[in-house]
């Protein structure tokens, strides 16, 4: 069968595989499929019956599957050259925009047996997944392997399974231990295996099932953290799948190498968990494990499966050794049940008001149980932070229990990342102490490296220090811990126009809209670096897709009204539109773009005087620019302790 050469891609048919240069990128079978068909097609169209003939012969199935099987093939074929390699024919089909140059493959060279010997789970039962099911072993199985494909032992009843060790000559396990040996390295040098574990399954349907299940992936992710040569995805990049889906594709996108999912199901007061762990280049399971135990027996629950996970990926005694930092858990699983829903309820609901009285309630809960659950009282903190900005007449309130809270916590645990991370928001949002707000984020970044909360509040106390490359490394950081979604795409996109960088601001903007097409927020903020960049004539088009997404049909009405009479009349009834709701860090950039400085410095001394959110980026922010020699700006900024940040900010233009 024939390679196929396109744009920086070799596509293997014979070997099933798909490479940027050396690099080998992962695809499932149905997205190898789509893009076989692509390439074979030489850029010609495939229309999408086609498509569903060849992928889904025996099946009737929603067009959308294809959708998002070529959604995820333009994810994998992305490089730095920007090319889009798929173009969408509307309501047709698809083709390749890239030439395609056929290679003849060389003759197969005999085959090695590698020594890799698959013995699956026996004697199991069918347990229902988040993304299908899985047969898992019985009680009585116990195996494991390491990540390294160096051990792989099965016990059942006394027995011993080494007939492999027999069945591989010498010179086959030296080429395999060599390879072996030469993939680990490797794996060592990218920071060793990247693994996502998921929110296990939970044959139930009540909020404690939930919180279980989150707990269950919490704690093997914390026990994986500590153990040196892999890299874990946090739980906030794992929680948009709490509901399921394919494990291939949720490690694709979650740029994992392997993926483990479980499930939790209910006998009586006994807890059945079966887990298994999916490699996302073969898709293969390569282990499976079953535990029962009391279900009030919440936290030796967690270390059996969260042990035997870690077992399975290096070996027992080197995963003991190499543990750094016990887990924190309060004292009883009920406190820990009403802390973990506190976390979903800010986590999920994106923190509107109701929500976070509901998490604050449930911190609450969980501190009446334990008080000496450090944790709970970080995040008690922070949801008092986030409240107070939308409780004014309480503000002041709320801010002392936060700070309260937060002494508690680093009382209780003075190396808790999360309580040095909640101090540093307060002081960034309340004291306007910006050094000391650098200084606890990164103590919270030293304390957890991979803590994506952690490194991109660091990066916004930078990006208003006028510390942009920092701020950039900070939040490049972030978005390698969590590679999925939109958010990390937009504060990127957010700080290259901070630091100047306009085009690949607007850029990395329209990749962050295409990721989350529901979310108007990265079109608003394309808006404005145009508006900043004097590119008034395309910030429109922006606005008008902020606009339609927001349901704002009165905007909508006026801004198209407008928009013949030109960029200005635009500015003019946004203006009006915000002056409504008294968004006064909006209305300020307007009124500089339409040259009514005073007007602007109006609208910031209210914006300051309520001190609203965006306070510590007063002098970075791009559109104030014009500001910076007005003798009113300037002692805005001394009152918010930013007045050597605005002459160093001054004299670098």
């Amino acid at each position: 069968m024939p390679i196929y050469e396109f744009g920086r891609f070799t596509l293997d048919t014979t070997e099933h595989l798909l490479r940027q240069g050396s690099e080998r990128i992962p695809l499932t079978a149905k997205v190898f499929a789509i893009l076989e068909m692509l390439v074979e097609a030489g850029g010609r169209m495939v229309d999408r019956e086609t498509f569903q003939a060849k992928l889904w012969p025996d099946a009737v199935v929603e067009e959308r599957n294809l959708t998002v099987n070529v959604s995820t093939l333009r994810k994998a074929l992305h490089d730095d050259t920007g090319v889009r390699y798929i173009e969408t024919i509307p309501k047709l089909g698809y083709r390749l925009t890239v030439p395609v140059k056929r290679v003849e493959a060389a003759a197969p060279a005999p085959l090695l047996h590698s020594g890799a010997v698959a013995i699956g789970p026996v004697a199991g039962t069918e347990v229902p997944t988040p993304s299908g099911s899985f047969v898992a072993d019985s009680v009585a199985d116990r195996h494991w392997m390491s990540w390294s494909g160096t051990r792989y032992l099965g016990l059942r009843g006394g027995l011993v399974v080494s007939a492999m060790i027999a069945a591989v000559s010498i010179a086959p396990i030296a080429l395999w231990r060599a390879r072996e040996t030469r993939l680990a390295g490797n794996a060592a040098a990218l920071g060793g295996p990247r693994i996502a574990v998921l929110p296990f399954a939970v044959a139930g349907e009540s909020p404690e099932d939930s919180a279980l299940g989150l707990g269950l992936a919490d704690a093997v992710i914390s026990r994986l953290a500590g153990i040196e040569g892999i890299s874990v995805r946090p739980i906030s990049a794992v929680m948009p799948f709490a509901n399921g889906g394919d494990p291939v594709a949720i490690g694709q996108s979650l740029q994992a190498d392997r993926v483990i999912e479980g499930v939790i199901q209910h006998s009586g007061t006994v807890a059945k968990v079966t887990t298994r762990i999916v490699d996302v280049t073969s898709g293969a399971t390569s282990w499976t494990e079953r535990f029962e135990k009391p279900y009030t027996g919440f936290f030796e629950l967690q270390d059996a499966v969260s042990a035997a996970v870690a077992g399975s990926l290096m070996q027992r005694v080197v995963v003991e050794r190499q543990w750094r930092n016990s887990l924190r858990r309060p004292a009883s699983p009920d406190a820990y049940r009403a802390y973990l829903e506190a976390r979903m309820l800010i986590g999920r609901l994106n923190a509107h008001p109701p929500s976070v009285d509901e998490a604050i309630q449930a911190y609450r809960r969980s501190l009446a149980l334990d008080q000496t659950f450090a944790p709970a009282w970080s995040g008690l903190a922070r949801a008092y932070r986030v409240r107070s900005f939308s409780h004014e007449t309480r503000r002041d309130a709320l801010v002392k229990l936060a700070y309260d809270a937060i002494a508690r916590a680093l009382a209780l645990d003075p190396l808790l990342p999360e309580a040095h991370l909640a101090h540093g928001m307060m002081k960034y949002n309340f004291e306007w102490d910006w050094i000391g707000a650098e200084r606890d984020m990164q103590r919270a970044v030293d304390l957890a490296p991979d803590d994506e909360d952690a490194l991109s509040w660091l990066g916004n106390v930078q990006r208003g220090l006028g510390k942009h490359e920092e701020a950039l490394r900070n939040f490049e950081r972030a978005r390698r811990v969590n590679p999925i979604g939109a958010r990390h795409i937009q504060i990127m996109g957010e700080a290259l126009w901070y630091a100047g960088r306009i085009d690949d601001a607007v850029g990395m903007l329209e990749q962050a809209g295409r990721l989350n097409p529901a979310d108007p927020t990265p079109h608003w903020l394309r808006a404005a670096v145009l508006d900043s960049a004097g590119r008034g004539d395309e910030a429109i088009a922006p606005r008008r897709q902020a606009a339609q997404l927001t349901g704002d049909a009165e905007y909508l009405a006026g801004l198209d009204a407008m928009r013949s009479s030109g960029y200005r009349a635009v500015l003019e009834f946004d203006v009006a539109w915000r002056t409504k709701s008294h968004d006064f860090w909006e209305i300020a950039a307007l009124q500089t773009q339409l040259g009514r400085r005073a007007l602007a410095i109006d609208a910031l001394e209210q914006c300051v005087a309520a001190n609203c959110a965006n306070v510590p980026v007063l002098v970075a922010e791009p559109r104030f620019r014009p500001l910076f020699g007005e003798p009113r700006f300037q002692a805005l900024a001394a009152r918010v302790h930013l007045a050597e940040v605005l002459t160093k900010i001054a004299d670098g233009q």
